[in-house]
């Protein structure tokens, strides 16, 4: 009860320093047409905005965004799977605030800049009889320049601070920072984004120098500590092309080179070559597939690598009242063959963020490092129903090692299923500043892990989205 009245109270003083400057859609949620715009479109007299959309942007050239976000969080023998472990119940609240803004000097140049601030609120693991908080400091987390069409061309390009969630479904390419958890994703880079209309074909050209540490290309606001974004300092470059000229066909291909130097004692060194695409093929109103294949090869810490990845999904869309869908799939990413001469464990990239679980993403830690999912082979099942302004999706994942660990405690000698595990969201949008979430998971550990560690984990999160 106690960590519950925490947390509203935390909401009510957080949501009254934003002074109503709030909300967000939970992510992947559909955006409509506004009334206003569907009145232009149709020659009528626009209608008018709410008051807090029409101050977001006060002159021609000026424009403002803030969203504020609140979680209450509750996690039960994670990572350890281990229920006799001191610390294995935790109850907690995060409490994220960002502030932006958008200037434009002339016509197709946008700078952007933007503050994040997420504080912690720990209630278990207790710390003596006192509640712990962690104020944390504040980032920027998004600087950068936009300028469309460069010298008449059709393109758009953003040099600086910015977020990369539009690639490949996020799965090899989405979260830049992967340590930071969830209150920042983006990536120090240099994208440029050609379109070729006749061939409708769009190629984005990255490069990308992340650092490890806060302070390595802009230091924080009011630092507590030293911390990371990720455990080691990383340059690359993306090529990714995305043709849609076949009918009801979308077809990318990617090459991605990363190098990894060491900062951090979990950190590696390495450097990438992974290439590959995808294939997205809708054979009617209802039956929908998409597969995508990756090659991995390079060196890690002074050994050859060579290593595969695959993710594929059928899905069948009812097409009802209540817009639902049904769809099962499989992913594989390959492990690392015990007394092999190469490496043979795929890395993830910047895919390092909980594509279908937080109990998976947190499990990592214990095995690699944090978000590292690889050494997998995933089969599941799932639906999704969307009756707005509300939205439920329930799946069922079977998951197993591709290569099982002979020589690491809590793993077993002889065993490759590492268990079952069940998610389920609820979204709501309760209007165009406001949505809520509600994400519960459950996973069964297999013979993957020794009986020191075979106790369930639970994961529970109730979230509040205010935006601007």
């Amino acid at each position: 009860m106690r960590s519950i009245a925490a947390f509203v109270l935390g909401l009510l003083i957080s949501a009254a320093s934003l002074s109503a400057a709030a909300q967000a859609a939970p992510s992947g949620a559909t955006s409509q047409p506004s009334a206003a715009a569907a009145a232009t479109a149709a020659g009528a007299p626009a209608a008018p905005t709410d008051w807090l959309t029409q101050i977001r942007k006060p002159l021609p050239w000026l424009a403002f965004e803030g969203d504020f976000r609140a979680r209450q969080e509750y996690t039960l023998n994670l990572p350890g799977l281990n229920q006799d472990t001191p610390g294995h119940e935790k109850s907690y609240q995060r409490y994220r605030t960002r502030l932006g803004v958008t200037v434009t000097p002339v016509e197709n140049v946008d700078f952007n800049a933007r503050l994040a601030w997420e504080f912690f609120n720990f209630c278990e693991p207790k710390i003596g009889n006192i509640r712990d908080t962690d104020p944390n400091e504040v980032v920027l987390d998004k600087f950068n320049v936009v300028w469309k069409k460069t010298f008449g061309l059709d393109n758009t390009l953003t040099v600086g601070r910015q977020d990369i969630t539009d690639l490949g479904n996020g799965w090899l390419i989405f979260d830049g920072t992967p340590i930071d958890g969830s209150r920042t994703i983006f990536f120090d880079a240099v994208r440029d984004t050609f379109e070729i209309k006749d061939c409708k074909t769009v190629i984005d050209a990255i490069f990308v120098d992340n650092g490890a540490s806060e302070e390595k290309h802009v230091e924080p606001f009011n630092p507590t500590a030293e911390r990371y974004f990720v455990e080691n300092d990383e340059t690359g470059a993306i090529l990714y092309v995305r043709n849609k000229s076949i009918e009801r066909t979308l077809i990318d291909g990617f090459y991605i080179f990363r190098n990894t130097e060491k900062v951090t004692p979990a950190g590696w060194n390495s450097d990438l070559h992974t290439f590959g695409g995808s294939v997205e093929h809708a054979f009617n109103e209802h039956w929908i597939a998409r597969g995508a294949l990756a090659e991995q090869v390079g060196d890690h810490e002074s050994q050859n690598v060579w290593a595969q990845a695959f993710n594929g999904r059928l899905t069948y869309k009812f097409r009802d009242k209540l817009d639902t869908d049904a769809y099962t799939g499989y992913e594989f990413l390959s492990g690392n063959k015990h007394g092999e001469e190469n490496w043979n464990q795929f890395d993830p990239l910047w895919g390092r963020w909980p594509q279908f679980s937080e109990i998976v993403n947190s499990l990592d830690s214990t095995e690699n490092v944090v978000g590292f999912t690889t050494n997998m082979h995933r089969i599941y099942w799932g639906m999704i129903t969307r009756p707005k302004p509300f939205e439920f999706s329930v799946n069922y994942h079977l998951l197993f090692a591709d290569q099982n660990y002979d020589d690491r405690p809590g793993y077993s000698n002889d065993g490759c299923f590492r268990g079952q595990l069940i998610t389920a969201v609820a979204r709501w949008e309760v209007c165009q500043h406001m949505a809520m979430q509600l994400v519960g998971e459950t996973f069964f550990p297999g013979d993957f892990y020794t009986d020191a560690r075979n106790d369930p984990a639970v994961f529970a999160r109730y979230e509040i989205v205010f935006k601007w």
